[in-house]
């Protein structure tokens, strides 16, 4: 078991080491990052006590998941608040492995997150050492707010499996192991609802024509369509859609204070999905919320939220006119089928035919608009197979947490707004291209980290019991 261990954790050593590489020339600029990691790696971690090491690399994680929806921020060069803040994590959790092995155990990911980096490493392997005679020639669909932003393309096909399979398996990985407690698990989800309500309220402010000084967010010309302080509409949108069954999750286990607190942060998520444009995520966030009121089985204090959030948005539509929405402008004028999409979808399935079992290549992971098509396009049945495995396993985590006795009300709540908005994104992405951004994969680190916390749930009832004495009846009886 400690060979497999070993072997596994080397496995992860060399995958980040292939991710710094592909981040480009300025990853020199990491070294000064680390630098305080490497004088707090000399404080000597001690059992049952959390090091200085320990709590660096929290608090790095801490500040990805908090800019994670915020990736116009970007200081050095295309990467992003996030994207330093991992690589920091990332170098910190690899001197927490030198300074004390036992941290080893933190930082394991389940079989399940390895098997599918290994899976989607060993697809663009494939394509390497047997590659496609010519590229598919499919219809340009290239969105320029896309470009030189989000590290939708690779300069090769080894280095996009390998950015992919990093990104897939190191985030969730490092959300989890700074989700150690329950305190933590609820501090992370704190901060990422505040990454997302403040690019959603810079949006929505924006579609009112207010711009808060240096904040004023990304504006697509063509219907208006705001996307707060991410790169894309499409982004804005989605992020609001998957934090809106979080949020919901949260409501029951809140004071009055924080209920109050979280109808705001509904509506303007709602309003931030409005000013997006993205038709997508109308749907997917609305079949969130009916899913997420399903497993909770809504009492009567989770239908007046909804009551009340339904008179904030009612009175909204009073003050804006409805019509002038862009998610309503766009679904009056184009409806929801989007007639471009469909013709690169058959394109890109006419390309799959082709080559349905190796693929052409993981070079670009937004071309076909459908995230499952365009694995399968990259990296064949291998690839689509991984996610899928991917896929099933994080929402069978998700819904054994949510209906977990030995974890406490408030965390298999959360677990149901986490798992709610994992099936958001699966959802989404039948029609969107995000699959490589990091914030993507934080829900699924919070929920890992939940997870990780089910043994300790299932063993402090039996460290609570008593034991029976020497003279007590229940020895007697069983000497």
């Amino acid at each position: 078991m400690a060979l497999t261990r070993d072997a596994a954790l080397w496995g992860v050593a060399v995958l980040a080491a292939g991710a710094l590489v592909t981040v480009g020339p300025r990853a020199w600029l990491l070294a000064s990052v680390v630098v305080a990691g490497v004088v707090i790696a000399l404080v000597p971690a001690r059992r049952g006590e959390r090091s200085a090491l320990g709590e660096a690399l929290f608090l790095s994680a801490a500040v990805a998941v908090a800019f994670a929806a915020l990736n116009t921020i970007r200081p050095v060069g295309s990467l992003t608040v996030t994207d330093l803040a991992f690589l920091a994590a990332l170098g910190l959790a690899a001197l927490a492995l030198v300074a004390d092995p036992s941290s080893g155990r933190k930082l394991m990911p389940p079989w399940w997150l390895t098997a599918t980096a290994a899976g989607l490493l060993l697809a663009g392997l494939l394509v390497e050492l047997f590659p496609p005679d010519r590229l598919p020639e499919l219809t340009d669909f290239a969105d320029p707010l896309y470009a030189g932003s989000t590290g939708g393309s690779a300069s090769t096909n080894l280095a996009g499996a390998i950015r992919l399979a990093a990104t897939l398996l190191l985030v969730p990985m490092l959300v989890a192991a700074a989700a150690d407690s329950r305190r933590r698990v609820h501090l992370l989800t704190e901060l990422w609802i505040a990454g997302v309500l403040i690019s959603g309220l810079v949006a929505v402010l924006g579609e009112q024509g207010i711009s808060i000084g240096p904040l004023g967010g990304l504006v697509r010309d063509f219907w208006r369509e705001q996307g707060g302080l991410t790169v894309h509409p499409n982004i804005l949108g989605l992020t609001s859609a998957m934090t809106l069954p979080i949020v919901i999750a949260r409501i029951g286990s809140a004071d009055w204070r924080r209920r109050v607190y979280y109808v705001a942060v509904m509506a303007i998520l709602v309003g931030a999905i409005g000013a997006s444009g993205s038709r997508i995520a109308l749907i997917a966030g609305t079949i969130g919320v009916a899913l997420v009121v399903f497993l909770g089985r809504a009492t009567w204090k989770l239908t007046a939220v909804f009551a009340a959030a339904a008179v904030v948005l009612i009175g909204a539509t009073f003050v804006v006119d409805l019509g002038s929405v862009p998610v309503v402008e766009r679904i009056r004028t184009e409806g929801i089928v989007d007639e471009r999409r469909v013709i690169l979808y058959e394109e890109a399935w006419e390309a799959v035919e082709g080559r349905p079992i190796m693929g052409y290549g993981f070079q670009n992971l937004r071309g076909t608009h459908d995230a499952y098509l365009q694995l399968l396009q990259a990296g064949g049945v291998l690839a689509l197979l991984s996610f899928l495995l991917f896929s099933a396993a994080t929402l069978t985590v998700g819904l054994r947490c949510s209906r977990s006795a030995d974890l406490p009300p408030d965390l298999r709540a959360l677990a149901r707004g986490l798992t709610t908005s994992i099936a958001v994104w699966l959802l989404a992405v039948i029609v969107l291209n995000l699959v490589l951004d990091r914030f993507l994969y934080v829900p699924i680190g919070l929920l890992l980290g939940i997870a990780a916390l089910l043994p300790r749930a299932q063993a402090a009832p039996r460290a609570q019991m008593p034991q029976p004495s020497s003279s007590s009846p229940v020895s007697a009886r069983s000497s």
